[in-house]
């Protein structure tokens, strides 16, 4: 009895295992940590040269779902959008307002004469 109880333990803790690190794969992965600034938003976006209008997606279309999605962008010394991470929002329209936030450019931002990678929020409106 005692071998039976203590396999389906074993077996249970396998399981759960799995499960975790299944889990693990799926969530996004971590904003890219070192050297950058930190910009309000007024600074961030009046430097945007690019905005894409997200797409609201049918089945937010068709249960009326409607919000504003908070996104963490962090900009390289191109000017381009390098990690994205959805701070708040409704999770529905999560995706578009992602896939639009990727597309943004946005004009260098310089310290001292030179480019400089910089992280703000942008408010991505769904009406």
């Amino acid at each position: 009895m005692r071998t039976a109880s203590r396999n389906g333990l074993c077996l249970l803790l396998l399981i759960v295992i799995l499960s975790l690190a299944l889990n693990a794969q799926d969530q996004p992965s971590p904003m890219p940590t070192g050297t950058h600034l930190k910009v309000s938003t007024g600074v961030f976006a009046a430097n945007l040269i690019k905005q894409v209008k997200p797409v609201s997606p049918e089945n937010a279309k068709g249960k009326r779902i409607k919000g504003t999605v908070v996104i963490q962008v962090i900009v390289g010394t191109d000017g381009l959008v390098k990690a994205t991470k959805v701070v708040s929002g409704d999770p529905v329209l999560a995706a578009a307002a992602l896939d639009a936030v990727k597309q943004f450019e946005y004009k260098p931002y310089l310290l001292n004469k030179q480019p400089v990678v910089v992280e703000s929020l942008v408010n991505v409106d769904f009406k």
